[in-house]
């Protein structure tokens, strides 16, 4: 049997903060850990991608990184 899985696919804040120095990743940032670390605690196996761009989306390039991930039942 395969473990759960979870992945958490965010936007993010505006460019600035984005490129900034005193600010983590996006993946790294805000609720996101929280998220992460609960969903492990349950027993998921959690990744928090970084996505292209994620202050101006688009939808082709995210679909490049949806197509990588392993979905299944689980």
């Amino acid at each position: 049997m395969s473990r759960k899985k979870a992945y958490i696919l965010h936007g993010c804040c505006d460019r600035d903060e984005y490129y900034s120095n005193a600010h983590p990743s996006p993946s790294n940032s805000h609720w996101i850990p929280w998220l992460q670390k609960q969903l492990l605690i349950k027993g998921y196996q959690c990744q928090t991608p970084d996505m292209p761009t994620p202050y101006a989306p688009v939808y082709e390039e995210w679909l490049a990184i949806f197509d990588r991930m392993e979905f299944d039942e689980n």
